[in-house]
C-alpha cells in the first residue's frame, strides 16, 4: 500500500494515538471539571433521560477533558454526560461523584476550542447560526496557520502580532495580516 493511503493516512494524530492506547481513562471528581464556555446549549430534558439511561446501563464512553492545571479540567466532549452525572450525584447517588475521562494534556486554548466545535458537529444538529459561527472560527484558524507557516513563525506569535502585543526586541506591530 502506498504511503499515506492507509487508514493512518486519513486519521489525525490524536485519533491514531487514542487507537494505540496512549490516552488513558482516569476517574475524576465532577467538581474538578468545568464546562467549556463556548459549548452549545443542550436540552435539559434530554439530560434527564440520559441520566436515567446511565443509571440503568452505565456510561458507554468516557468524556474527554483538557487538563488546565492544579487538578482542574475543562470538557472537550461530553458536556451532557457530565451534566447527567451531576444530576445523579445531586440526587444523592455518590457513585456518580466521579466520571471516567480521557485526559488531554498540552493543548492550546485554540486547539481545545477547535476540538469542541468539531465534536459539536456530530451531536444534535447545530442551528444555521451555530454552523456559520463555527465555519467563521475554523476559517480564521486555517488562515492563521497558513500565514504563520508562510512567515516561519508560530501561530501563537502571529496572534500576539495581530493583537498588537509588544514582543521583547521587536517593534510594536499593529496588524500582521
Amino acid at each position: 500500500m502506498a504511503k499515506g493511503l492507509g487508514i493512518s493516512g486519513i486519521l489525525n494524530p490524536e485519533s491514531i494515538a487514542q487507537a494505540r492506547g496512549t490516552h488513558t481513562v482516569s476517574y475524576i471528581g465532577i467538581d474538578k471539571i468545568r464546562a467549556h464556555d463556548k459549548n452549545r446549549h443542550y436540552d435539559e430534558k434530554k439530560v434527564e433521560l440520559l441520566a436515567r439511561d446511565i443509571e440503568d446501563i452505565g456510561l458507554q464512553s468516557p468524556i474527554v477533558v483538557a487538563v488546565t492545571g492544579n487538578d482542574r479540567y475543562v470538557v472537550i466532549s461530553g458536556h451532557r454526560r457530565l451534566a447527567a452525572f451531576r444530576l445523579l450525584a445531586a440526587e444523592g447517588k455518590a457513585q456518580f461523584g466521579v466520571i471516567p475521562a480521557i485526559c488531554r494534556t498540552g493543548l492550546t486554548a485554540a486547539a481545545v476550542e477547535e476540538m469542541l466545535y468539531d465534536g459539536n458537529l456530530f451531536t444534535e444538529m447545530p442551528t444555521d447560526g451555530e454552523l456559520a459561527a463555527q465555519l467563521a472560527w475554523k476559517k480564521q484558524r486555517l488562515l492563521e496557520r497558513k500565514a504563520a507557516g508562510e512567515m516561519g513563525i508560530s501561530q501563537a506569535l502571529l496572534s500576539h502580532y495581530e493583537n498588537g502585543i509588544r514582543e521583547p526586541g521587536l517593534a510594536f506591530v499593529v496588524k500582521a495580516c
